[in-house]
């Protein structure tokens, strides 16, 4: 009778001991869980459109701006923008989106890329934004290039997107990627 008495009792020490030594395990995760911030990631959402009541649609004036400026907030911090008239160069080759102007009743055209060289200059045009989402530039080899490019038309120019906000493909090229800046505006 004494050997059953004394192993109740050594299990009741051991399942005792177990249940001490589990409680305190539970109470030290739950400390170090409760000291581990967990950071929640905050989604931004482009902000909704105005309502136009009269054409009882979207304000799209309204909503074009309220996305740039979304897009404007998706734009790296420390990003250096490209200012008019600042000279920049390719630091490997690229190609850029044409856009000509023909003369004639049609407007603006977009033509096939144009392929820039490594090294080759650019010059910035005008910029409808001192953070623009869309650079425009004419490289100095600027009648050479034209006369290839834009035989047939006024004016052309180069665009590349500034910098990456938004995925556009694997090819995309953007322009605080592939230029420096080599000399500013005086």
């Amino acid at each position: 009778m004494r050997r059953r008495t004394f192993l109740k009792a050594t299990l009741a020490t051991v399942a005792l001991a177990v249940s001490a030594a589990s409680v305190t395990l539970c109470t030290a995760v739950a400390d170090i869980c409760s000291r581990v911030k967990s950071r929640r990631r905050a989604i931004k959402l482009p902000p909704l459109p105005k309502w136009n009541s009269t054409t009882d649609d979207i304000d799209s004036a309204d909503f074009v701006r309220r996305s740039q400026d979304y897009e404007r907030s998706l734009l790296p911090p420390d990003l250096v923008f490209p200012r008019a008239g600042q000279i920049w160069e390719a630091v490997r080759d690229c190609r850029a989106h044409v856009l000509k102007r023909r003369i004639g009743p049609n407007g603006p055209f977009f033509w096939p890329n144009a392929r820039l060289r490594q090294g080759e200059r650019v010059r910035i045009l005008a910029l409808h934004h001192p953070k623009p989402l869309m650079v425009r530039f004419q490289p100095f080899r600027h009648q050479e290039s034209y006369d290839t490019i834009s035989a047939q038309s006024l004016h052309y120019e180069l665009s590349l997107k500034t910098a990456r906000t938004v995925p556009l493909g694997e090819d995309a090229g953007y322009f605080t990627e592939l230029f420096r800046l080599v000399a500013d505006v005086v």
